[in-house]
């Protein structure tokens, strides 16, 4: 009896002192989902939330995910997409736009130079973006043509947003990698 606790003991032991070292050389990433906001200002501009509502600035990882970037920046170009923290409301409207990164956040804060008659220095962390998923129904912004009132446009898959497909080097993006799955469709 006293040889399995000690055996259960030196194992628990290891993986604490593994994850110990892992911790101290600097190796530690945050990884998880999380929620993507596109800030419209002068300096960096890409924000991120976790589920608790944590926010961070970010700049994306030169080896993050090529497709996901060139369909999340799609889905940026067309306007009136930002991406949303959590379920809002617009004009009294409820809406949301839940674009979620799977990635891994580098804990490290790094901080952006300050230039002379331009941007101030700002913190920010670098992702590496593993993967994208698009939850739908996904309300655009869109600006109006009479009197500029704004409308929403409700959009229930990409193949409203994009009609003719995306193509990235020189293949037809699969669109259902990259779109959340609801709670309905996991029973």
């Amino acid at each position: 009896m006293v040889s399995c606790l000690e055996g259960e003991f030196m194992k628990v032991s290891m993986k604490l002192c593994i994850f110990t070292c892992w911790f101290i050389s600097g190796a530690f990433v945050l990884a998880g989902e999380y929620r993507y906001k596109l800030m419209v200002t002068t300096g960096l501009q890409e924000q991120v939330f976790d589920h608790e509502g944590w926010s961070t600035t970010i700049l994306f990882a030169d080896d993050s995910a090529a497709e996901a970037r060139f369909v999340l920046s799609s889905i940026l170009e067309l306007g009136g997409v930002n991406g949303t923290k959590s379920m809002g409301d617009w004009g009294g409207v409820p809406f949301e736009q839940a674009l979620i990164l799977a990635g891994n956040l580098d804990p490290k804060v790094l901080k952006t130079q300050s230039v002379p008659n331009g941007a101030t220095a700002e913190d920010y962390q670098k992702f590496t973006l593993k993967g994208l998923k698009v939850k739908f129904p996904l309300m655009r912004s869109r600006q109006g043509k009479v009197f500029d009132a704004g409308y929403i446009e409700t959009h229930f898959s990409f193949d409203t947003l994009f009609p003719d497909g995306l193509v990235f080097e020189g293949k037809k993006v699969d669109f259902k990698k990259y779109t959340a799955k609801s709670p309905k469709d996991a029973e």
